[in-house]
């Protein structure tokens, strides 16, 4: 993994509930050992988890259209560390104002990191949403005491956009990581302007039928069987590799 660019934010939450942006952080030193260690958790954490959906920016979603310009302007740019910075605060704030309009459970707060790299052949820009946690150390007398730290392996809410793809015209560019109440689960797909979505378990049962469809329409009823364990065969390997399919 090659990291390219790092934005991390703090989004608190007010008295009144309402959520709002910390006026501390920014671009982050990318040569930064832990700064690469805490996109690549992020990353790692988002590819555990099985119940990703998947689309594509939505040009009818008014919410997210702020932030789908901002993106497009983004690709086009030369994407200095300035204009990721510009992009990433447009979609902090966008982040911001969805959640508002949501639970009071999901309005406690977190960091939001905001990251682009490049991993193999394709780009990607990541958004995490995570929170604190707390552990137990030893001070300097040995003597347990309580500490807080990120929780980088339990990501809350989480984005991913294949660069890449989307430069490429593709259908499917996007996947999202929600929350476990629908309402909650939403707000992060709408901060982007993504309203279009399907869950990879759909996805999946969709692109086994399609093969069989696809035999059957072809003259390769004898061959339908091995084709489709072929296909799930690939899926499954992607799957154990971390890989998109």
């Amino acid at each position: 993994m090659e990291l390219k660019n790092l934005v991390i934010r703090e989004l608190q939450v007010n008295d009144g509930q309402q959520p709002f942006i910390s006026d501390l952080g920014g671009s982050c030193d990318i040569d930064n050992p832990f700064a690469q260690e805490t996109v690549a958790s992020l990353n790692n954490a988002l590819a555990r988890r099985a119940t990703l959906t998947h689309g594509a920016f939505n040009p009818d979603n008014e919410d997210g259209q702020v932030f789908i310009n901002a993106f497009e302007s983004y690709v086009a740019s030369e994407q200095t560390a300035d204009d990721f910075l510009n992009l990433a605060d447009v979609g902090i704030d966008q982040l911001a104002q969805a959640m508002s309009k949501v639970s009071m459970e999901s309005a406690s707060g977190g960091y939001v990191i905001f990251s682009q790299f490049q991993d193999d052949k394709f780009e990607y820009l990541l958004v995490g949403l995570v929170r604190n946690r707390t552990g137990i150390s030893f001070n300097e007398n040995l003597n347990p005491t309580e500490v807080r730290e990120v929780d980088l392996g339990k990501l809350h809410q989480a984005a991913k956009i294949n660069i890449t793809s989307y430069s490429l015209s593709k259908d499917s560019y996007l996947s999202f990581m929600g929350g476990k109440d629908k309402a909650d689960a939403a707000f992060f797909a709408n901060a982007f302007g993504c309203t279009d979505v399907v869950a990879s378990k759909k996805s999946t049962s969709e692109l086994i039928r399609a093969a069989r469809d696809f035999c059957s329409q072809n003259g390769m009823n004898e061959k339908r069987e091995q084709v489709v364990e072929d296909v799930v065969s690939y899926l499954s390997g992607q799957r154990s590799d971390k890989q998109s399919a």
